[in-house]
């Protein structure tokens, strides 16, 4: 690999130092020529967050020691998660044609650098291509042959790479989704009910500006434009997104179960890569990654019987006057 990299680095950090270091130590490796760095606000309620933010900051303003083009940019307030991804990589496509992007939580190997250069240059003015994904999330498997496949179910947040004009002109207010639901356009993506009511729960909470999950807005757009994902043989960097500490933590069993998807798999990789002749869709690879992203929550009965209680305390959420929940909550946690 290059001792300086052309394409420019994105890192959004917040609170966690022993991640950050982690990544920022691999980055080193690539010496990026440009490397911009989102840091959101401290939480003014979470008690200590204040300090291992500025731990954070500090370690940043000292660790970027190479000769490049540094863009940092702390924020004052705390945006949350999805706005701080979302205005920073509006920045940096305004700015840049192309970028490979890292949240705090994923730690890439170094071979991922060269890996997003090569198909940067060759998938850049095909658009039939949305995103280069980090992750299979499925871990070693004999169902993607080549060095890469194509698919629609991808994971894209942690490690990832893309171009200015798919991020530029993505419809993040998913202006076609009612339509796209009514008509069930996307039905054969998903392989299961339960996981395309998943899955339309999540655009609709968007539509609906419930949810603020910028993921999904730039999958949907994937999915509008009939566009793929390249997705790699083995898992090209590891996840730390759902353990202590995050900012989406998880409970314990499942946490376990998505580091098993989520961690550096022993496919090992050369260059140049070795893709599929034809660019199409791999459903075998979208079938077992959903399988997967389902048993994260425990086997049917488990959801099941999870997704009845949290109706029922949606409901309850929704019903009863914010005194008596107050109430129920302080009995159920005794």
């Amino acid at each position: 690999m290059d001792t300086t990299y052309d394409v420019p680095i994105v890192l959004f950090v917040f609170k966690r130092l022993e991640t950050v270091q982690m990544i920022v130590e691999q980055i080193r490796k690539a010496r990026p020529k440009t490397i911009y760095v989102f840091a959101d606000g401290a939480r003014p309620d979470v008690s200590g967050e204040e300090e291992n933010v500025s731990e954070v900051r500090n370690y940043i303003e000292n660790a970027i020691d190479w000769d490049c083009d540094k863009r940092i940019f702390f924020s004052k307030t705390n945006k949350g998660c999805d706005k701080n991804i979302r205005d920073g990589l509006d920045r940096v496509f305004s700015e840049q044609p192309r970028a490979v992007v890292f949240e705090d939580d994923a730690v890439p190997i170094t071979e991922f650098f060269q890996y997003c250069n090569e198909l940067l240059d060759k998938y850049e003015n095909d658009k039939r291509i949305q995103y280069i994904a980090g992750f299979n999330a499925i871990g070693d498997n004999e169902i993607i042959k080549d060095d890469y496949t194509f698919g629609q179910t991808a994971p894209m947040s942690g490690a990832f790479a893309t171009w200015a004009d798919r991020w530029n002109n993505c419809d993040f207010e998913l202006k076609d989704w009612p339509d796209n639901k009514k008509t069930g356009r996307f039905n054969d993506i998903y392989y299961s009910k339960e996981m395309r009511i998943k899955a339309y729960k999540s655009f609709d909470d968007v539509y609906n500006k419930i949810s603020t999950a910028w993921d999904y807005m730039f999958e949907h757009d994937m999915l509008n434009k009939n566009r793929l994902v390249v997705v790699p043989k083995g898992n090209l960097a590891t996840s730390y997104g759902f353990a202590q500490g995050a900012y989406h933590p998880q409970e314990k069993k499942e946490a376990v179960r998505v580091l098993r998807m989520m961690t550096r798999t022993n496919e090992q990789i050369s260059f140049p890569l070795n893709g599929p002749d034809i660019i199409k869709r791999n459903p075998e690879y979208d079938e077992e990654r959903q399988r997967k992203l389902l048993a994260v929550k425990g086997n049917y009965i488990v959801r099941l019987c999870r997704n009845i209680y949290l109706s029922i305390k949606e409901w309850f959420y929704k019903n009863l006057p914010t005194e008596v929940w107050n109430s129920i909550k302080k009995i159920v946690k005794r």
